[in-house]
């Protein structure tokens, strides 16, 4: 999962996006409502994007358990990061173009 822990490269069912700033963690099982999520060790706060929770690090690597509703994927902002995003949504993304941007930071 992350890249400075070789420990953690035998776990399959998560990933990083971008320079390790946000943690996916696809639900690939049908009915399933809850994921647990590994947060690799450190010192850093993980923040669920959808219920704004706080995960604090530890020393060693630890699991959490986040919800994994059919409209929300888990997904978690790595504390100290700035995640640019688009919010309108449009059919094309040529219209976005001009689209201001709003700056998520954890």
């Amino acid at each position: 999962v992350f890249r400075k822990n070789e420990a953690d490269f035998a776990i399959d069912d998560q990933f990083y996006v971008g320079s390790s700033a946000l943690l996916i963690k696809p639900v690939m099982e049908k009915g399933v409502n809850k994921a647990s999520v590994y947060l690799d060790e450190g010192d850093q706060v993980d923040h669920n994007y959808f219920m704004h929770e706080a995960y604090p690090g530890s020393a060693c690597g630890k699991h959490a358990t986040l919800s994994a509703a059919l409209h929300e994927i888990p997904v978690l902002i790595r504390g100290d990061s700035i995640v640019p995003m688009r919010e309108r949504f449009r059919r094309l993304s040529l219209l976005m173009k001009a689209d201001p941007f709003t700056l998520c930071i954890a």
